[in-house]
């Protein structure tokens, strides 16, 4: 089953932290990156960072960086 707007229950409005993770000279680091719920689509969803960015992601990579798993 792929993940849904629904089944993740994203609320557009909300303020979201999502964990990146890298590996960088063989050592794993994690950084975290909070950004806002702008607007739910069929396949995918608009953040907006603090700063005014906006970057889309597809609901299986949200989830992903929802629980810092590598995507």
């Amino acid at each position: 089953m792929n993940p849904s707007k629904e089944s993740l229950k994203l609320v557009e409005g909300e303020v979201y932290t999502f964990k990146f993770s890298e590996i960088e000279e063989g050592k794993k680091k994690q950084k975290k990156k909070r950004m806002r719920l702008v607007k739910c689509y069929k396949h995918h969803a608009v953040f907006e960072s603090p700063t005014g960015v906006q970057q889309s992601y597809r609901y299986w990579d949200i989830e992903k960086l929802l629980l810092g798993e590598p995507r």
